[in-house]
């Protein structure tokens, strides 16, 4: 699908990055490679100017010989998880190493020559249980749905109580998410998952299909229905028609985070199977807005010109009067047109149509689907209904985990480990509780 948009919702999409690499994965991936072999001559090339005259090869030596002594011998890659931060693409790598974990970062300019390179601890995966989570009351199992052409893989947790029970579909945000929705080391939708489930709701979570089949789609054309068919809806409606044949299985409902909130909405109008929309820091905002309002939050730590500023600012409110051509190239797998498919699908509009239960919470740390920009509009839109619930968090961010307050974010601290809050489970089980008993 070869107008596909994998880099993350809400990035911050500067026109530097339409000079990426053709593939600053492979790079990033056979640097890091190259380090644990001891390669430092293919490291060395693989470099821009500044880190050669920064991480030359004896530092590369000492380097390894300190990871090695902190964490043990390289025993293989466990996950890549990719983001694009002001040009640059950041790849982090989670490594099983001999003693411990690590997540090792390696970012790519946009000639695709390696600008960074660093290391720190990470926990292991049995440390990525939240303490709210009891393993002992559920059961999770491997599950396979969707389509011949485009098979979804997933995780069913059950809980060990008589049947009939609630059921939470969750569907991911932008890119390629897996079914625990991973950032660094954490896994929000495990932690929805496992504390839901320990609490008497079943959840089914899945691997998007750009994190399944992301190079086929690239190589494949895009469908008759559009982008945000390809990318979400169609494995989405799979995932529904899949959990409503579980004969163990009560009411439905769909939980989707950030711009996976965008597509819930649009398939709960019309689905006859759902008993209730969850919206997990979903936007209200169009896409183009949302590239606006994020260039203009990182300008100030940037370093650009303001020229550079004004140029994005001017070609995203083009964008937003749709006057330019659906083929022009944002950046290398990201077209205007992508950007006019989701505009069919706007959260207010879809919600203006939907005739069920409503929950929606929101970080007010967050700094991509925002309070001013999402959560608030939305509220003063449907909150006089009596089907729709709003709660905001204080002190949680993007991934309903808690941050500092008050500061400047940025995607940085979403490798901080932790765990999706308690206050958000709890609210959604009783959210769950109150639904069914209406």
């Amino acid at each position: 699908m070869k107008k596909m948009m994998w880099a993350t919702l809400f990035a911050c999409l500067y026109f530097a990055t339409l000079l990426a690499g053709s593939d600053p994965k492979a790079t990033a991936k056979t640097y890091l490679e190259s380090f644990f072999k001891r390669d430092f001559e293919t490291m060395w090339t693989l470099q821009d100017e500044t880190m050669r005259r920064v991480f030359g090869k004896q530092a590369m030596e000492q380097s390894s010989k300190t990871i090695e002594v902190a964490f043990g011998a390289f025993e293989a890659i466990l996950s890549i998880e990719e983001s694009e931060v002001q040009g640059y693409h950041v790849f982090l790598f989670y490594t099983k190493m001999q003693k411990s974990y690590a997540q090792i970062t390696v970012s790519v300019d946009s000639q695709n020559l390696v600008a960074g390179f660093y290391a720190k601890p990470a926990p292991s995966p049995s440390a990525l249980t939240p303490p709210y989570a009891d393993t002992q009351r559920f059961t999770e199992e491997e599950v396979v749905f969707g389509s011949e052409q485009w098979p979804v893989y997933g995780a069913l947790t059950l809980p060990k109580i008589d049947a009939p029970y609630p059921l939470v579909i969750l569907v991911g945000g932008s890119g390629p998410t897996d079914r625990d929705s991973t950032i660094g080391p954490n896994k929000p939708f495990r932690d929805l998952a496992y504390g839901l489930s320990s609490a008497g709701v079943a959840v089914l979570r899945y691997d998007k299909r750009p994190a399944t089949h992301g190079e086929r789609m690239l190589l494949s054309e895009t469908s008759e229905r559009g982008a945000v068919w390809d990318e979400y809806l169609e494995d989405l409606e799979a995932a529904i028609a899949y959990a409503s044949e579980l004969e163990s299985i009560g009411p439905i409902y769909l939980a989707g985070h950030s711009l996976g909130g965008q597509a819930a909405a649009y398939v709960a109008i019309e689905s006859e199977c759902l008993s209730g929309l969850i919206l997990l820091a979903a936007p209200a905002r169009r896409f183009a807005q949302i590239s606006i309002d994020q260039n203009r939050y990182f300008f100030s730590s940037s370093g650009l010109p303001q020229e550079q500023l004004d140029a994005v600012v001017s070609f995203f409110q083009s964008v937003l009067n749709r006057e330019l051509p659906p083929e022009i190239e944002i950046q290398p797998g990201l077209t205007v047109g992508y950007l006019y498919d989701w505009d069919r699908y706007q959260t207010m509009d879809s919600l203006e149509k939907v005739r069920l239960p409503v929950i929606a919470l929101q970080g007010e740390e967050d700094f991509q689907a925002t309070m001013d920009g999402d959560f608030l509009p939305l509220k003063e839109a449907f909150g006089d209904s009596s089907r729709f619930t709003f709660k905001s968090f204080p002190g949680l961010n993007h991934l309903l985990m808690r941050t500092e307050i008050g500061v400047f974010h940025t995607v940085d601290e979403y490798q901080t480990d932790g765990f999706v809050a308690y206050e958000v489970v709890d609210t959604l089980l009783s959210w769950i509780r109150q639904t069914r008993s209406e």
